[in-house]
């Protein structure tokens, strides 16, 4: 979705900081998954300090020699009882 990720990026002021942890790869000649969490930072355009960690999966197969990405989730944590999500978490 290049207009959501458009729209995203300049709901920043500046660079926003991505930390990549926990990364666990599982591949075999011609299909592969990873999930990892990663962390965003920066500086909302309305001066609001953003801190929050996000969990994700990619699933990627082999075709042509090129590995392409055939699946995508991200998600961020949220309350069971409120289903509101939960940003400040910390791993």
């Amino acid at each position: 979705d290049r207009q959501g990720l458009e729209k995203w990026f300049a709901s920043y002021q500046g660079l926003m900081g991505c930390e990549i942890r926990d990364l666990k790869i599982s591949a075999s000649d011609t299909v592969a998954f990873c999930h990892y969490l990663f962390r965003i930072t920066g500086t909302s355009t309305k001066g609001e300090k953003e801190d929050m960690w996000v969990r994700a999966t990619l699933g990627l197969s082999k075709t042509g020699g090129r590995w392409l990405i055939t699946h995508e989730h991200e998600s961020e944590p949220f309350d069971m009882q409120t289903f509101k999500a939960l940003l400040d978490l910390k791993p």
